[in-house]
């Protein structure tokens, strides 16, 4: 289907449930408060969170993120209460909106119970009446940490669904397939990715094909580089456990996962998506079956993106049934301000910079 008559689509059915309803107003419901970790590079865990918030806002949900810890900085120069994100909180693109001090009191006022969505690396920041815990990966040795009271968990796979005891599962495909090459030109040479790794050891893994090119970090290598070297390349080596993976299966490069102490088996690849595209180890049988089958990945991610808008939906409607039953007697914690915070990386401060 063409962007225009996906938009086209879109309009009719949005145009269908305001007839519908009578009003192009929605009818006040339980609001979603997203908690959103700092990103790390090639992670995951944060887009997911940020696509969870847009994708609630486009079936007509009231969602807000609030990035937290918040990495900031501040000068003396500046007005007292005056930070600067070092990173941006809002994606390009995506319909995440902050959540802000008056959001908070106009729903604590009309008793609309918040829906706090945490992964499972954040405690309780906001105090949540409400809890819906979003397993977004596998434990971590500290995860005993955060097994805090929570009314609903969601899992973003089966894998995760099974260990967490959820029969709940909202896969969050990341990967923006319209950049992906996906040319039949012959592909030559591989590349490899370390990630966190890197800084610690210094210097390439030893045992690497001759050539093999890495695949660096946001901060060191652009967008564009990094998919041309996906699109050219015949495999990717991975050294850690990174969407990156699916992103490389979905440009026609197999992905081959070295074992180490950083790297388990249930990797996000094989979690979310199957066998297909990707071997465990160098084994040749393994490889070449990888590189058989990477076609499939993008089709399997395709499909997860169709259902997302049902899935979303599912969860939304879930949360709500349990949230509106609890109390509301005291208005979450929002640990800090979100307008006080200036949000565009390199420009000066300004009153038309801050939220």
């Amino acid at each position: 289907m063409s962007a225009s008559n996906l938009q086209a689509s879109l309009w009719s059915t949005l145009g269908q449930a305001i007839g519908a309803r009578g009003s192009f107003l929605s009818a006040p419901s339980n609001p979603f408060y997203v908690v959103v970790p700092r990103q790390s590079a090639h992670s995951g865990e944060a887009t997911k969170l940020f696509a969870l918030c847009h994708f609630l806002n486009l079936i007509g949900e009231r969602a807000f993120v609030i990035p937290h810890p918040l990495a900031t900085m501040s000068d003396s120069a500046w007005p007292h209460f005056a930070q600067f994100a070092l990173s941006p909180v809002e994606p390009e693109g995506l319909w995440a909106p902050l959540l802000t001090p008056e959001l908070v009191t106009s729903h604590f006022r009309r008793q609309l119970t918040p829906i706090c969505v945490y992964p499972e690396s954040v405690e309780d920041p906001l105090k949540a009446p409400y809890v819906a815990r979003f397993v977004l990966g596998l434990p971590s040795s500290n995860a005993q940490r955060h097994r805090i009271p929570r009314h609903f968990t969601v899992c973003a796979d089966h894998y995760l669904a099974e260990i967490a005891g959820s029969s709940h599962i909202l896969q969050l495909p990341t990967v923006d397939l319209r950049n992906l090459n996906r040319s039949r030109a012959p592909r030559t040479g591989s590349c490899f990715y370390v990630g966190s790794q890197r800084q610690a050891n210094g210097k390439p893994p030893a045992g690497l094909p001759k050539g093999c090119r890495e695949v660096l970090d946001a901060d060191r290598m652009s967008g564009s580089e990094r998919l041309e070297l996906l699109a050219t390349s015949k495999l990717m080596y991975c050294f850690e456990d990174t969407p990156l993976a699916v992103e490389a299966c979905c440009s026609g490069c197999a992905v081959v996962y070295v074992p180490n102490d950083h790297l388990v088996r249930e990797t996000q690849l094989a979690r979310e998506f199957g066998p297909a595209g990707h071997a465990w180890g160098t084994a040749q049988a393994d490889v070449q079956r990888a590189l058989r089958t990477v076609g499939k990945v993008r089709g399997a991610v395709t499909r997860c993106l169709e259902q997302l808008p049902t899935n979303v939906h599912d969860f939304a409607t879930a949360t709500k049934a349990e949230a509106g039953l609890v109390p509301y007697d005291t208005p979450v914690s929002l640990p800090y301000d979100c307008r006080r915070i200036f949000v565009s990386p390199g420009t000066l401060p300004g009153p038309h910079h801050a939220l």
